[in-house]
């Protein structure tokens, strides 16, 4: 009985012990969940501060950004306004730079005009030379004993400056040559030549009744590359009317044909190159005329009748520069 006193009494003690140690644990359990929780509130607040610093900066940081952006845009915008002003004044330049070298290049095929015109008449004096010295030669080979012979009449040369030129027959169809005029009649022999009749000629200017067919010729060209085109379309046709058996009367109708189409007068000007194609088959204004032709019709919206020319002038001249031309418009068409 005594020694059971002691064992309860030391069973008491054992738990008020424990007891103890467990409130104590459980105070700094408590301790350090109250500072464990100041922490994390200290951090949060700090946290929200850096975060807020952080946005603040960036806020600001767009706007500096944004501010440059825009300078370089509208320095960009500026760049390209100024870009398309010398772009434009450029396009403007370089349109009066094709003005003057087209009416340069008109002037300049007029020279050439004018000079394959002059080698032709120089070509036509020399044969006229030589005629002479042949019909002086026969002359003097039918005097015998030194009695002149009586003259052969002479008829009007063709082809010659200021000679009288009858009328001629109906164009010749392409591939068959040009009908030449009858020859003059010989006289009965004693008797005195007579002038050569001349034939009632279209009504023509009066300055150019008694100008050559080299001084025609010029004025007319001179007045087309002038951008004169009713008095060039007016000299072309005095030039063939007057002179139809020349050697560039080809050539004249192409340029009555160009003066007509620098007027628009795209049907008048589609008549005379079709004359340059039926009535002179070698000129070598055929590729340029069959061109001009094609454009014409397509000027009138006649597509179909257009490319047929432009195809045909492909297919009868293909190494040509008017055969690449026709090509590239062809692909415009189309």
């Amino acid at each position: 009985m005594l020694l059971a006193l002691p064992l309860a009494a030391c069973a008491a003690v054992v738990p008020q012990q424990e007891y103890t140690a467990l409130q104590e644990d459980v105070r700094i359990l408590r301790r350090d969940v109250a500072a464990l929780s100041r922490t994390i509130e200290g951090s949060s607040a700090f946290a929200e501060e850096r975060l807020a610093r952080v946005e603040a900066q960036l806020q600001e940081r767009f706007k500096v950004m944004e501010a440059e952006e825009r300078s370089k845009i509208d320095q960009l915008l500026a760049s390209l306004k100024e870009e398309a002003q010398r772009l434009s004044q450029a396009q403007g330049d370089l349109s009066a730079k094709i003005g003057e070298f087209a009416s340069e290049n008109r002037i300049a095929q007029g020279r050439l005009e004018e000079t394959a015109h002059r080698l032709g008449e120089l070509n036509q004096r020399i044969d006229t030379l030589e005629v002479a010295v042949r019909r002086l030669t026969e002359l003097a080979a039918q005097r015998p004993g030194g009695a002149p012979a009586p003259a052969a009449p002479r008829g009007p040369q063709a082809g010659l400056p200021g000679a009288a030129i009858p009328p001629g027959p109906a164009p010749a169809l392409p591939g068959q040559p040009i009908p030449l005029p009858p020859p003059a009649a010989a006289p009965a022999p004693g008797a005195q030549p007579g002038p050569a009749a001349s034939p009632a000629a279209p009504a023509t200017p009066t300055a150019a009744l008694g100008a050559t067919p080299d001084e025609v010729y010029k004025a007319a060209l001179s007045d087309y590359t002038k951008g004169n085109y009713d008095l060039a379309i007016s000299g072309f046709k005095t030039y063939i009317q007057l002179f139809p058996k020349t050697s560039l009367v080809g050539n004249a109708q192409y340029w009555l044909g160009e003066s007509y189409y620098s007027q628009r007068n795209y049907l008048e000007a589609i008549r005379e190159f079709e004359a340059v194609v039926r009535n002179h088959p070698d000129s070598n204004k055929v590729p340029s005329a069959m061109l001009k032709q094609g454009y014409a019709y397509l000027e009138l919206g006649e597509t179909s009748r257009g490319t047929a020319v432009l195809r045909e002038l492909m297919n009868r001249f293909k190494n040509s520069r008017e055969a690449r031309l026709a090509q590239e418009r062809l692909r415009q068409v189309q």
